[in-house]
């Protein structure tokens, strides 16, 4: 009994100068964790995968853009065709711009078995917008192509669409 009222009997506590300095570290924690969560909200906007319309027309061999959101740059879509059914072969595939008498990708195609893909265009500055087309250029039968527009800023699909050539 002795020993617990000893215990209590000593006033002891932490210094003055020591609470201060505990108070003004949970202040800057706090202030620190408030600062990083506001500048996450505030850091500006994020890349999106920007909204293409489409139609096809299987007589011309065509995927027409009917509309396209502002800004969306040729450069920043990768296309792929993937021949999905039937015997002929497919050997080209054209972007083609309105504004422009020579198809954008002209040479920037990687040519595999079944498929083909275009690295994102080289035209800089060349927004998607209406009555762009692409074009498919096949040999030696009827063939069911696959086109896949796939947004390179973040990697997430466009659309696909399926050309009869």
């Amino acid at each position: 009994m002795k020993a617990n009222r000893k215990f209590v009997e000593r006033e002891e506590a932490v210094s003055a100068v020591i609470g201060v300095i505990l108070m003004v570290a949970i202040t800057v924690a706090i202030a620190a964790a408030v600062y990083v969560y506001v500048s996450g909200m505030i850091s500006g906007t994020t890349k999106h995968t920007p909204t293409i319309s489409a139609i096809v027309d299987h007589s011309a061999d065509t995927i027409t853009i009917t509309s396209a959101e502002a800004g969306t740059d040729w450069k920043d879509i990768e296309l792929i065709a993937t021949r999905t059914s039937g015997s002929g072969t497919f050997s080209k595939i054209y972007v083609n711009s309105t504004g422009s008498t020579d198809p954008l990708n002209k040479g920037h195609e990687t040519v595999t078995n079944n498929q083909i893909t275009l690295d994102p265009v080289n035209a800089t500055g060349c927004d998607v917008k209406a009555g762009d087309y692409i074009q498919i250029v096949g040999t030696g039968g009827t063939l069911n192509v696959e086109v896949k527009l796939v947004y390179k800023p973040t990697n997430t699909l466009i659309g696909s669409w399926t050309v009869q050539v």
